[in-house]
């Protein structure tokens, strides 16, 4: 029961990754390295101020928190788009560029965090007692049952924006035809920054969940935006429900390999999960397809 739980756990954590990368993969189409760091900016704000609040128990202000993450890791998406990727994607539409900038970006905010917090871990929860809550014969940790519940509400979420609204039919139809939604008067940049600072803000909330279970350290941000990425990848074109199908052999992979292995081999398999995804595609002529879905 206690591996059926931890998997779960992680499979709703690499959703909530590879969610908020999508909703900025599926209109700028080019893989955002930056974002990583986006959503350790979240967890680092709440830590600060949960620092502020203290010894005020970070469960009780958790609302604040969350709002701080989310606010945090916005803005600063925001002045990225703005400052940097909008103007290589009006300038040169030039997938390259746009890494090459977002890897630059990584490593500038990688290092700020160094600087501002040093290069060991912190944690939202350390200084509080823990608490846990039984399921069968398992337990999860209080985080661990907030990261389940809220992955099924922001899934929830964005399914309706998508297929219930104004905003997320005018997302897809600058995703799927830019030149088009253009001619019925939809202005495609500002739709480009809204799912920018869409996509950074639910990182952050994701950054705040990742700060009060296991801890935050800056060069982590590289390690999220890898599972993000491999589930995005590995659940192929079928956008948010491919994304949860990704998320869940990537996780199911990691669970099994840390009970027949030690820990710090669970990467390892996760990239040769990876890379045996990626050859069976090929040997079946399937590529992994830039188009994010919609679905």
């Amino acid at each position: 029961m206690q591996f059926i739980l931890n998997t779960v756990h992680l499979w709703c954590l690499y959703s909530l990754y590879a969610l908020s990368f999508w909703i900025i993969f599926y209109v700028y189409r080019f893989y955002n390295l930056s974002h990583g760091v986006v959503v350790l900016i979240g967890g680092y704000a709440a830590f600060t101020l949960g620092r502020l609040f203290f010894p005020v128990n970070v469960y009780f202000i958790l609302p604040l928190l969350i709002l701080v993450g989310l606010f945090a890791s916005g803005s600063v998406g925001f002045i990225f788009e703005q400052a940097v990727f909008r103007r290589l994607y009006r300038s040169e539409r030039s997938q390259l560029s746009l890494l090459l900038a977002s890897f630059g970006v990584l490593i500038s905010v990688q290092s700020g965090l160094v600087l501002l917090f040093g290069p060991s871990g912190v944690s939202l929860t350390a200084a509080y007692p823990s608490s846990s809550v039984e399921i069968g014969s398992g337990r999860v940790s209080i985080t661990q049952l907030l990261t389940m519940i809220a992955s099924v509400g922001v899934f929830t979420l964005v399914r309706f924006v998508l297929r219930s609204t104004r905003a997320g039919v005018m997302y897809k139809a600058v995703a799927d035809d830019e030149v088009s939604s253009a001619l019925v008067g939809i202005d495609s940049q500002v739709v480009r920054s809204f799912a920018f600072v869409a996509g950074s803000a639910l990182g952050g909330f994701t950054g705040v969940l990742v700060g009060m279970d296991t801890g935050l350290q800056p060069y982590l941000g590289f390690s999220i935006l890898l599972k993000g990425v491999i589930a995005k990848i590995v659940g192929g074109a079928g956008g948010p429900a491919g994304i949860i199908l990704g998320a869940a052999g990537l996780a199911a992979i990691e669970g099994a390999a840390v009970l027949v292995l030690p820990a710090k081999w669970s990467t390892t398999i996760v990239f040769l999960f990876f890379l045996a995804v990626l050859l069976f595609r090929s040997t079946r002529g399937v590529s992994p397809s830039m188009d994010g879905g919609n679905r």
